[in-house]
This record gives C-alpha cells, structure tokens and sequence, in this order.
C-alpha cells in the first residue's frame, strides 16, 4: 500500500491552500493574540520566588541530588521519596547549574515544551493534509485548553518535556516514508520520554496499534525497537541506582476506581464545546484515515488518561495526550470540511472557530474570574503574596537545623536539605506504617528546627501526629503559606 494511503488520503492534498477562509483568519489571529498574552504572564512568573505547586521544590530537590551524585533513589525507610524515573533531573540540574536555580530552570523548560508541544501539534496536523492556517488552530487550540484547565504550563515539573520528546517521535513516524533508521528514531524518542514520566505510553501505543492495521512490518520493527531500548535503559538505570530504582518507581500507592471517573467526568465537562468537534468530525468523516488516526490516538489517551487518574496523588496531566489528540483531530476535521463545497465549507469551518473561540472567552472569565483585568494578574511581582513568599524564606533560612516544610519549594530556597516528602509519605504510611512511626519520633524530638505546615493536620494516615507536634511544638506565626511552628 503507497505511504501516502496511510497516513493521508488524496481527499486531503488538495494542493496549496489560499487564504480564501478570512473567518478562520480572524479567529485564529485572535486566539494567537489571548494566547501571547498569557505565556507572556507565564514569563514574568518565572523568575519570582512564590511556590506554584508542590511538585516544584520536589522536583527541585532530586535535581540538586541527581547533580550532586548522590543516591537518588533514597531505601524504602526513608522520609523522602523519589517515584519519577530519572532523565528529568538531569536534565533541570544541568540547566539549573546555568541559571543557578534549579525551580527556575525548570520552569524555563516547561514553558519551552509548551511551546515546542504546539509547534509539534501544528506540523503533526500540516503532515496530516493541512494548511498553515489549520495546524496554526489546532497548535492554538491545545495551548489555549492546556493553559487555561492545568496548572502546568511554566510549573516545574517534567511532564511537558517528555510530552514534547514524544511528540517528535510522533513526527518522525508521520514521514511519508520512515526508513528503519527513523524508525528506531521515534522508539528512542519514546523511550526517553518514558524515562522522563512513567505516564507517557499513549502516543507509542497508539501508534504501535496503527501500524499494525496497515503497516505491519514496520509495526513489528517500531514494537522490536521500543521493547530493546526501553530494557536497554532499564538496565542502565538499575546498574547507577540499585534495586532501590526499581522499588521507588514501581511502589504500590491506593487506587480508586470512583476517583479516575471523577477526574474524566470534570476533564470531560471543561472541554465539552471541544469534544462535541472531534466527536462531529469523527462521525461525519470517519472513513478518512487520518481522522481515523487521530480517533485512535484520543481513545488510547482518554482509557490510559483514566486507568492513571485513579492513583493517589495523581492530576489530570494524564490527559494531557487527550489534549493533544482532541486538538490535531479538531485541525484536521478544519481541512476536511474544507474539501467539500467551498461555500458550504467556509461556513461549517467558521462556525467551528467560532464556536470554539467564544468557548475560550468564555472559560476564561470562569476559570480566572475576571482577575485578568487587574494590574496584579499582569504583574505578579507586585502581589502581596512574593512579598510574603520572600519574609518566610528569610524566616526559614534563619531557623537552625533542619526543616519540615509542607511547601518544599520555600524550603530549597531557603538552602534546607530535603527532609519529608509528605504527600508521597501520606501514601506510603498507609501501606509501610514504620515510615509514620519513624517521623512521630523525629517529631517527639524536636528534631526540625523549624516546621511549616498547611494546617495542624498535614497527614491523613497518620491522625496522631497533631496531637505529637502541639506537645513538642508551638506556634511562631501564621500566614499564607500556614502555620510556622519552633520548638517548645
């Protein structure tokens, strides 16, 4: 079968596309303008010292380790935990050793896959048979949903960089005719990402199943290919870390069946406008093979984005390839509208932009509650909350001996050693009760010179451990970033 019969149709070349569409124009221009406006807001929270997110002095703290050749992959009777695979560490601390901080180096990378991501989506969909214009809308379309429902974009976290190490893979089987060189290629680039977030399987899978309909020999040389390197870095990672490698990043956490529902009804219900298009576009054109691809690729997402979802401690970063998928199968529904008759075409295509521009209008308002209007969603800067940020660092720093800090991120600036990882902890308690007895002692103590808690409660599967600190402990001050306590 010739390549082109795979992953496009002669339905989709139509030949040079002509910007005859000033509807989609329009649209496209203003979603590109809300979106530069909002990585620009990104960009001027970078450098600034305000927690985003727990994962940021987590992810922080094993990238200073993972640079400092230390065992990152700590035994099981630890307090701090490390369930990542290893490749993002590295990667942060090498740019941390530049910027000199290793939660603004990750930041940094974060929005730089953001923007890789989409450039990745829009030329997925250009090779799938479409115009600029159209890839243009499917890249916005996925910046505007992610940023607008995550709190990913421009956090420090590894997720969006293996998400764009992927995405090239994605490309390199998209090629009209992959040799096995490119092949193997995109395998490695699966692979990595793997090794960046364990989380990172539907693209691989998805298109695994899709050479497998129509191109089985590369099917079994993209599978062979993915199978060796994974087992290939496997091992590498278990001969520079140990047994205790393979227990961290496999260890069991509870799971629940009502919560991964839960987190595919809400992500469901923020997208519904979306997901009416891709659902439209599959129904309607269904027998085109690229909506057939991307139809493929957004149920992988959606059933492997749920299965995730049940863990503790997960987000709905496990939809991310969902996000991915929706977007390119919006993009390409674009150019196959546009193959039928071109009057009826400019309209069906400008309802669809249209329609999903004022969805965007409208969640924002909803998701930012008109604080885009104010100085301070511009500024950040300016905000109380750095201000206050900045007083407890200088606080925490001037305590003697070690921290427990339920907000890591304020703890690494503060030049603390890393002591509790207490959301991971919480998971493991429930499971290994000896790691709560351990931190009841440290408590009991005084061993932390100094404690910051979100409340007087921090862990669910340790009640306890209130009544342990209020004995050994007592208040300093309160502010938005909890409770401050010194010992008695």
């Amino acid at each position: 079968m010739p390549r082109h019969m795979i992953y496009g149709s002669p339905m989709l070349r139509l030949g040079p596309h002509r910007w005859r569409d000033p509807g989609l124009a329009v649209v496209v221009l203003a979603l590109a303008f809300g979106c530069l406006l909002e990585i620009v807001r990104v960009a001027l929270v970078i450098p600034i010292k305000v927690p985003l997110d727990y994962n940021e002095g987590w992810n922080a703290y094993h990238a200073a380790v993972a640079m400092a050749g230390r065992g990152l992959y700590p035994s099981g009777d630890a307090l701090f935990f490390n369930n990542y695979p290893p490749l993002s560490f590295y990667v942060v601390g090498a740019a941390g050793a530049i910027t000199g901080d290793d939660i603004v180096a990750g930041r940094i990378l974060s929005l730089a896959s953001f923007a890789a991501l989409a450039l990745g989506i829009c030329a997925a969909v250009r090779m799938m048979g479409a115009s600029r214009l159209e890839g243009a809308f499917a890249a916005l379309v996925f910046l505007a949903m992610v940023r607008l429902f995550s709190p990913y974009v421009g956090m420090d976290d590894p997720q969006l960089l293996g998400q764009a190490i992927g995405m090239l893979g994605f490309l390199l089987l998209l090629r009209e005719a992959p040799t096995d060189g490119s092949v193997a290629c995109a395998a490695l680039c699966f692979c990595i990402a793997l090794f960046i977030k364990q989380n990172l399987v539907a693209q691989p899978v998805s298109l695994l199943c899709w050479l497998a309909l129509y191109d089985r020999r590369r099917a079994v040389c993209f599978g062979g290919f993915c199978v060796v390197l994974a087992l290939a870095m496997l091992g590498v990672s278990m001969l520079a870390f140990g047994p205790d490698f393979v227990i961290q990043l496999f260890a069991p956490r509870g799971y629940s069946t009502a919560a991964a529902l839960h987190s595919l009804a809400g992500w469901s219900a923020d997208r519904f406008i979306l997901l009416g298009c891709a659902l439209a576009a599959v129904v309607r054109f269904g027998d085109e093979r690229c909506i057939q691809l991307c139809a493929l690729y957004a149920g992988v997402a959606l059933a492997l984005g749920t299965f995730f979802a049940g863990g503790d401690g997960t987000d709905r970063n496990v939809f991310f390839d969902a996000d991915i998928a929706l977007a390119m199968t919006i993009g390409v529904a674009l150019r196959r509208i546009g193959a039928i008759a071109a009057r009826r075409a400019s309209m069906l295509r400008a309802t669809m932009a249209c329609g999903c521009l004022c969805y965007f209008a409208a969640a924002m308002l909803v998701v930012t509650r008109g604080d885009w209007l104010a100085a301070s969603y511009w500024h950040p800067a300016l905000d109380e909350e750095t201000t206050d940020a900045v007083r407890e660092i200088a606080f925490l720093r001037s305590a003697d001996g070690p921290a427990f800090c339920t907000s890591l991120a304020l703890c690494y600036w503060a030049g603390k050693a890393p002591q509790v990882d207490v959301v991971n902890l919480d998971q493991h308690i429930a499971i290994h009760p000896e790691n709560g007895r351990a931190l009841l002692r440290l408590v009991t103590a005084r061993y932390f010179g100094v404690m910051q808690l979100q409340s007087l409660g921090p862990l669910w599967n340790l009640p306890q451990l209130t009544s342990v600190i209020e004995r050994a402990y007592r208040v300093d001050h309160i502010s938005r970033y909890g409770i401050f306590l010194v010992p008695q």
